[in-house]
């Protein structure tokens, strides 16, 4: 074994090791990871609330560990990574809520990714909310 097997910059300049590769193999299994398909209803609607909720932690985690670029997140995080992301999204707003535990799971999505959209909206909606939420607890 030569110094060269050792340094893994050597593989690099060998064309051998490709780090947007190992990247790219990352956010893939991330993305994946989020596709998983959902149950339907308010069972669905939970499990993409809780991936969504883990979601901002494991992209950040994926940016510290691959020191993440702006050219490299456009190439590769935000049309992979991200798209899974908005589907999650497009599925907790297209899916009808079935229950109380539904519209708790779509009123926290809209209050939280959709105020701008709300005018002013927000008060009377996280009433709402709170009302359902201590009516579910009890």
């Amino acid at each position: 074994m030569s110094a060269d097997n050792l340094d893994p910059f050597a593989f690099a300049r060998q064309g051998e090791f490709e780090p947007d590769g190992e990247l790219r193999a990352h956010a893939e299994a991330l993305a994946a990871e989020y596709r998983m398909p959902l149950p339907e209803g308010d069972a669905g609607l939970i499990e993409a609330e809780r991936r969504l909720l883990e979601f901002d932690p494991r992209v950040k985690a994926l940016h510290r560990d691959f020191n993440i670029t702006i050219e490299i997140e456009a190439e590769i995080v935000e049309p992979i990574v991200y798209r899974a992301e908005i589907e999650l999204q497009d599925f907790i707003e297209e899916t009808a809520p079935e229950t109380r535990a539904g519209a708790i799971v779509k009123l926290r999505y809209l209050l939280g990714n959709g105020a701008p959209l709300l005018n002013g909206a927000e008060e009377p909606l996280e009433q709402i909310l709170a009302l359902l939420e201590r009516e579910a607890r009890s």
